[in-house]
């Protein structure tokens, strides 16, 4: 058990955790009048890929005469983007960064332990954004085609706030597919950018993006051998299924492993 009464020396103890960067929150509550735990986990083995063990290590912090400043809830599976320590009279405040929260403690000393360690499966997950290898033949008329006939409507490509669509053949990197019913009250769509060796990537992070439109793009991928968003690495059909029941297929097909026949 360590006791912290300073955030000079808490901060020492993040360091060497490197701040439970992309670790989690994994409990916070009230467990007396004035005492708070809390749990941080630390990645000190990740697992990249669906399927991939990590090891993760467990702490738990017992925060005295501690005030909270918390939502009524959060996700214990959210990343945990930061933690930050400074001082206030003589209370260590720590605050806790997970997306758009932002938990804050203040307590006049901590005790700490390690509270085990777990030997955990790398789930599957997906991002609002894909890639694909591409060739000459995947222009913007490619796209837009594929993705005017899914929709049963035109969609065309944009610039950023353009209200006229782009002329067929310009180079589509760094622009947005868009309903073309939509240039003249939207300002963006699903963003493409081409990287060099033939890689092309969708991305869906804006609000006005209408959920048929983003899905259409996707269909269009299950045209390509490999899909790759989040960790995972799916194969045209596997991508198929997911788009259209949200369901992942086994761990080892989506690794981009060879994986065995035998």
């Amino acid at each position: 058990m360590l006791r912290f009464s300073s955030s000079t020396t808490f901060d020492a103890w993040l360091d060497e955790r490197y701040g439970f960067a992309d670790g989690h929150l994994a409990r916070l509550e009230r467990t007396a009048t004035d005492t708070v735990t809390v749990v941080l986990e630390e990645y000190r083995q990740r697992g990249w890929r669906p399927g991939d063990i990590a090891i993760v290590d467990s702490y738990e912090l017992i925060a005295e005469q501690a005030e909270l400043d918390a939502p009524t809830s959060h996700n214990p599976t959210d990343v945990l983007e930061s933690v930050e320590t400074d001082e206030s009279g003589e209370r260590i405040v720590i605050e806790f960064t997970l997306g758009a929260q932002l938990i804050r403690l203040r307590t006049t000393g901590l005790n700490i332990r390690l509270a085990g360690t777990e030997r955990r499966r790398t789930t599957p997950w997906v991002a609002n954004e894909f890639t694909v290898h591409t060739d000459r033949t995947h222009d913007d008329q490619f796209w837009a085609s594929r993705v005017s006939t899914i929709l049963d409507m035109p969609a065309v490509w944009r610039t950023l706030g353009g209200r006229e669509a782009r002329a067929p053949g310009l180079d589509p990197d760094g622009c947005f597919l868009q309903k073309a019913a939509l240039l003249s009250t939207t300002d963006q769509g699903v963003f493409y950018t081409r990287f060099r060796e033939h890689r092309s990537t969708w991305r869906a992070w804006h609000r006005d993006i209408e959920p048929d439109l983003w899905h259409a793009v996707r269909l269009v991928a299950t045209e390509f051998a490999q899909i790759h968003t989040g960790n995972c690495v799916f194969n045209s059909a596997d991508w198929a299924t997911f788009v259209a029941t949200n369901t992942f297929p086994p761990d080892e097909r989506l690794t981009g492993r060879p994986t065995s026949t035998g």
